[in-house]
């Protein structure tokens, strides 16, 4: 457990840290595939901890969601089935359920026990979901859902962080991407986190790129800064057709789409989620 008024260091990279100071201590507890914490920090609010790895902080935990949710739901034409998987009951699912054309929300995921906590202490995470008409929630075996459910235009796959210990390891697995693939429709979008994107890791992030490019023809890697987790994240958005990343359009189809307000989440936003610096647009260029 973590103790009050103590700080902790989270190993970004190799011998790189990320000091927090925890000003309360407000949860701790096994699930079936973590242990998990929820703790106030003194700069960056309530936050929750799997197996000792900061997971979000609310201070941008909407960073990090809407840049998960919107550049696929805003992308694709029609997204009127969108599949949450591996994320729980968190932001993600809140910023899914902001877009009103949407019609059905799945959750699937293997650990409720994160969910509850989500829902009991961390309510800058919620937005009465469990309510919503349009929801379905699923816990249970991922690789089994995907091989049986119906197809969706949207995939939304927020699993805890890709490493070869992570309990979810499997979803990052050949096996796993032929399973998404198969489960969205024509025009499907995947849109999946891959972890940090730092200088001294970026050959990882390129392998989990080449990983899925191996199945899905069409894969566009794209970053946003986390200033709570320590760097900028990665993320990639994977489809069975090509689609055109054009930032001059989007306004307006965000004004039809979404008329929920956002924190993060524009054009200026989008487009820098698409740049890379030329050190790291190198070798991402290169694939």
């Amino acid at each position: 457990m973590l103790n009050y008024n103590k700080k902790i260091e989270e190993e970004i990279v190799y011998g790189e840290y990320h000091t927090h100071t925890i000003k309360r201590h407000l949860y701790s507890g096994y699930t079936k595939y973590h242990y998990a914490e929820v703790v106030e920090f003194e700069s960056s609010g309530l936050a929750l901890l799997l197996d000792k790895r900061i997971q979000s902080c609310q201070i941008d935990e909407f960073v990090y969601n809407e840049a998960a949710v919107h550049p696929a739901l805003l992308m694709h034409p029609h997204p009127n089935r969108v599949l949450c998987l591996a994320g729980g009951m968190g932001g993600i699912v809140r910023e899914v359920l902001k877009h009103e054309n949407v019609k059905e929300v799945v959750v699937m995921d293997e650990d409720p026990i994160v969910s509850e906590i989500i829902e009991k202490f961390l309510p800058h995470m919620k937005s009465s979901v469990r309510t919503n008409q349009k929801l379905n929630i699923y816990f249970g075996n991922c690789l089994e859902f995907l091989s049986s459910c119906e197809p969706f235009d949207v995939i939304i796959f927020d699993s805890t962080d890709p490493t070869e210990d992570s309990p979810y390891a499997s979803l990052f697995t050949q096996e796993s991407y032929h399973r998404i693939y198969d489960a969205l429709n024509a025009d499907g979008i995947l849109s999946i986190q891959l972890g940090s994107v730092h200088p001294a890791t970026i050959n990882k992030f390129l392998e989990k790129k080449i990983n899925i490019a191996e199945k899905f023809p069409f894969v566009n890697p794209y970053h946003v800064e986390v200033h709570s987790l320590g760097t900028s994240w990665g993320f990639a958005l994977a489809s069975k057709r090509e689609y055109e990343l054009n930032i001059n359009i989007l306004e307006n189809v965000r004004y039809n789409k979404l008329k929920s307000s956002l924190h993060f989440f524009d054009d200026i936003s989008y487009k820098r989620m698409w740049l890379w610096p030329k050190h790291l647009s190198l070798n991402i260029n290169k694939i």
